[in-house]
């Protein structure tokens, strides 16, 4: 449990820093960057509500690799 936070503080924390670097570096508001950043958000989003919900898609390569462990 405890690597888990840490690892989940660590994504976080990664995230906000490039917010403030990318925000320096182009010279640009806050908000005009996280505008730009919610479509891929979005998709990021998505992408793991398919792959957490829908078990054929995440199942798709290692029932391909090992078809005698599935039934």
């Amino acid at each position: 449990m405890r690597k888990t936070a840490l690892i989940s503080l660590m994504i976080l924390f990664s995230a906000v820093g490039f917010l403030f670097v990318s925000m320096s570096i182009f010279n640009a508001p806050m908000k005009k960057i996280v505008e730009g950043l919610i479509p891929f958000i979005l998709v990021s989003l998505l992408a793991l509500f398919l792959t957490t919900y829908v078990p054929q898609i995440s199942l798709w390569l290692p029932k391909l690799l090992y078809p005698k462990s599935f039934p």
